[in-house]
């Protein structure tokens, strides 16, 4: 079984392997600006095709549960709790209460986690994949940078209003909107559209991958001095959100709330890092950029170690096929 899901995974950390030697390699003269303009490419253009052409398939099915919504929500709210109950128990959380925020909230569901989860749950699930990451991104881009403007340093120059005109131009908050309406549409216009898309929203998970990389290589010098911070935000992302989405879905589960298709989907998303679009949204907020590079450099060196490792044990006990 473990060599089954490792063959499975296989191209997803050669992606990665493939983008860190470019930056060992020196193929990019400047990799930073690589990177940015390979993020903006799959943030932009690959990922919201990739879930535009998922929702334009006529055969898909789409979550009818409003629990499976409403748990969304609901596990946002509690983990900004638990946040603000850290930050008054230790002083030395307090001034970063809203990175703790933004790197729990916003874990790398779109660039690893639609890949991983296509892989090892099946096109089928498609759809809830596409739907939880949207919903997802939806509220760690509005309530992320909402705690780093309440709770960061003073001087710093994002208002409300820039807030909101972020959150609106994010193409992955109206991907799965644009893809619920087209759905109205005939089925064999759907498949018209869906097939030319593919083209596209096929290069997305590779340039994605070769990004995070890349984004590695950069960024590990980083790890030579640790912020003590950065243990509460591994503690929260890569501990906190997997058993509390365990523990909450299955009560939603066992009431009816949620199927067991859904849980699937948003327990194997709960284990992705942090995602790298943390890093830039601090440093545009002037907000603890280097603590965002080590949390997402460490949690995602983490998460790649485990997730062959835990995936098989995983599918087994879920009934994953």
């Amino acid at each position: 079984m473990f060599l089954v899901v490792f063959l499975k995974i296989l191209p997803l950390l050669l992606a990665i392997l493939l983008g860190y030697c470019a930056g060992w390699l020196r193929v990019f003269p400047k990799p930073v600006d690589a990177v940015d303009t390979l993020n903006r490419y799959a943030l932009y253009f690959g990922f919201p095709l990739l879930i535009f052409e998922g929702f334009c398939r006529p055969a898909l099915k789409l979550s009818s549960n409003v629990g499976f919504y409403a748990f969304h929500a609901l596990i946002a709210a509690l983990l900004i709790l638990v946040i603000v109950i850290m930050g008054g128990l230790f002083s030395s959380l307090r001034q970063v209460r809203g990175n703790l925020v933004l790197g729990t909230l916003f874990g790398n569901v779109a660039y690893l986690g639609i890949p991983m989860c296509s892989l090892l749950l099946g096109k089928s699930y498609l759809g809830l994949i596409s739907l939880s990451v949207a919903l997802q991104v939806f509220f760690a881009m509005l309530l992320g940078p909402l705690c780093l403007l309440l709770w960061g340093e003073e001087g710093q120059e994002e208002t409300w209003r820039t807030l909101l005109l972020k959150l609106f131009k994010q193409p992955l908050l109206w991907a799965p909107i644009l893809g619920f309406t087209a759905r109205l549409l005939p089925e064999a216009w759907l498949y018209s559209m869906a097939k030319p898309l593919s083209f596209f929203a096929a290069s997305a998970a590779p340039v994605a991958l070769f990004l995070l990389g890349l984004h590695i290589w950069i960024h590990q010098r980083t790890l030579r001095k640790i912020e003590p911070s950065v243990g509460a935000l591994l503690f929260c992302k890569l501990l906190l959100v997997p058993v509390v989405i365990f523990t909450i879905g299955g009560g939603f589960v066992s009431m009816g709330w949620m199927d067991l298709r859904e849980w699937q989907v948003v327990q194997l998303l709960s284990t992705m890092p942090t995602a790298i679009t943390t890093f830039s949204i601090a440093r545009d907020m002037r907000q603890n950029e280097g603590l965002m590079a080590q949390a997402i450099l460490l949690s995602t060196l983490v998460a790649l170690l485990l997730l062959p490792l835990m995936a098989p044990w995983w599918m087994q006990w879920t009934g994953v096929a």
